[in-house]
């Protein structure tokens, strides 16, 4: 038995040892391939590692390389904008010195044609007037001539007795007299000519006169640019200058001075605010004890009176009086 065991336990134990062996041998091997490939397989990484990580430095050193350079700060330079100071830098400098450069051109390029067309507006004014004073003074010629020719105008003559008793002289002297007819019937229409002409050369130049009028009366009331202002405040004006200040509706019609009317308007809105004023009586909260010195009641006399004057005559010098004590009666009421 115990050799039995022996021989059993040898046999199985050389079998056992040598599968055993084999296996060993196996998995030593298999273990072995792994640990003699791992040293190439961890360099590759590591060399592709340590290449990103020298990349990364590289890329980061640029970055702290750019982020240290700062931008250099332009130079400023101060200037005085409206009496301001202020720092601008030298771009902004030649852009403004540009601007105001082109603007200065402009400028002067305007206030050159506004010149150019002032003196030509000057020129033809001139020629105007100047050709207007000829036909004048032609048509007055005229006139003289004519008045003259009236003035010493013989008799004709009765041609049947021309004819009967002078049959010699009678052609000359009936030629000579259609002559003298035909020439002062010449002098008539020539003068009738020229009185036309100065008629239109007035009637030019009162338009010229009341075109500026429109303009300054425009340029004094700018809200009388829109109709609807001017018909009503005008419609205003002229009924107050008519049933108050004592205007005649055609003398109204005739004003083209932009001053007159403006002093019309004030004298107007002067009298609707008088008018609108809540009685004195309810603004005193006592009486008054003593009253201020020097005249009462002089000027208020002198503005009804002045508004009689101006009912009867309806002249412009009395409305210009009336304007002129009503705005000295409104500022010493102001004063008190």
């Amino acid at each position: 038995m115990d050799g039995e065991d022996s021989g059993t336990r040898e046999e199985l134990t050389v079998e056992s040892a040598g599968e055993k062996l084999a296996g060993l041998l196996s998995r030593v091997n298999k273990a072995a391939k792994p640990v003699e490939s791992q040293p190439p397989a961890k360099e590759e990484p590591a060399s592709s590692d340590t290449e990103h990580e020298s990349e990364k430095g590289e890329e980061s050193a640029e970055a702290t390389e750019k982020t240290d350079e700062q931008p250099e700060q332009p130079e400023l330079y101060t200037v005085k904008v409206n009496g301001v100071e202020e720092k601008v830098t030298l771009e902004e400098l030649a852009a403004g010195y540009s601007r105001t450069k082109d603007y200065t051109q402009k400028t002067q390029r305007t206030a050159e044609e506004t010149r150019k067309a002032t003196e030509a507006r000057q020129r033809a004014e001139a020629e105007e007037t100047s050709l207007r004073e000829k036909h004048q003074t032609l048509a007055e010629s005229l006139k003289k001539l004519e008045t003259a020719i009236n003035d010493q105008e013989p008799a004709e003559p009765d041609w049947d007795v021309e004819k009967r008793e002078r049959p010699d002289s009678y052609r000359d002297l009936r030629d000579s007299w259609e002559l003298y007819k035909e020439r002062k019937a010449e002098i008539v229409k020539q003068r009738a000519t020229a009185e036309q002409q100065v008629a239109d050369d007035n009637a030019k130049a009162f338009e010229s006169y009341r075109q500026s009028e429109d303009a300054l009366l425009l340029e004094a009331l700018p809200d009388w640019k829109e109709p609807e202002k001017l018909k009503a405040e005008a419609t205003r004006i002229a009924e107050h200058a008519t049933k108050v200040l004592g205007f005649q509706p055609e003398q109204i019609r005739g004003i083209v001075d932009h001053r007159i009317v403006l002093a019309l308007r004030k004298a107007m809105l002067y009298d609707e605010a008088q008018k609108a004023k809540p009685d004195i009586k309810n603004r005193i909260d006592k009486p008054i004890s003593s009253a201020r010195p020097g005249p009462s009641g002089g000027k208020p006399n002198a503005l009804v009176e002045s508004r009689k004057r101006l009912a009867a005559s309806g002249s412009m010098e009395d409305a210009a009086d009336l304007l002129t004590r009503a705005l000295q009666a409104q500022k010493a009421g102001a004063k008190r």
